[in-house]
């Protein structure tokens, strides 16, 4: 199991669409196949973790783990990217937008649109904006971005503390 997750497969991107979207899926290796909804199982059965991308491709596959997870209850671009932010995209900017139409907050703004004539500096900065207000430049480099999201709340909410709106809830919304 470990071996098969591991295939770059299950580390990319545009999979997560397809997988998400599915209502029925096979899982296909070779000459081998079996019905996504026990092959996401099968981690759990064998008592193994996967690491927590795997586990979360798991999760969104058709099947009682897809109920069960956070994939049911929130699926806002933050989360969205703590859960696949490691990812592989041949262009990084690919990360955020194939997340863009599974989230549940981040449809409605044309900001972050597929834009490919923006720098990925200029793109990290409008998700930044999207997600928590910050428009100062901070990052150039995706992985670094996506890495730092916990922080990124701490300077949000230090930011809001020193501002006059500090009362206004919906700002961490």
């Amino acid at each position: 199991m470990e071996l098969l997750l591991a295939r770059s497969w299950f580390k990319r991107v545009w999979i997560l669409q397809e997988v998400a979207n599915s209502k029925t899926a096979v899982v296909c290796c070779g000459s081998k196949s079996v019905p996504a909804n026990f092959f996401s199982l099968t981690s759990l059965l064998l008592g193994t973790e996967p690491e927590p991308h795997s586990q979360a491709v798991l999760e969104i596959m058709p099947g009682p783990f897809r109920k069960e997870s956070w994939w049911s209850q929130k699926r806002d671009l933050y989360t969205l990217l703590v859960n696949f932010g490691k990812s592989d995209a041949s262009d990084e900017r690919d990360m955020i937008y194939t997340l863009l139409d599974l989230s549940s907050d981040a449809q409605e703004t044309n900001i972050l649109r597929p834009y490919y004539t923006k720098t990925t500096e200029q793109f990290i900065q409008d998700t930044i904006f999207i997600l928590i207000g910050i428009s100062e430049p901070i990052f150039r480099r995706m992985t670094t971005f996506v890495s730092c999201l916990g922080s990124l709340n701490n300077m949000s909410l230090y930011d809001a503390a020193k501002s006059d709106n500090a009362n206004d809830p919906s700002r961490f919304s």
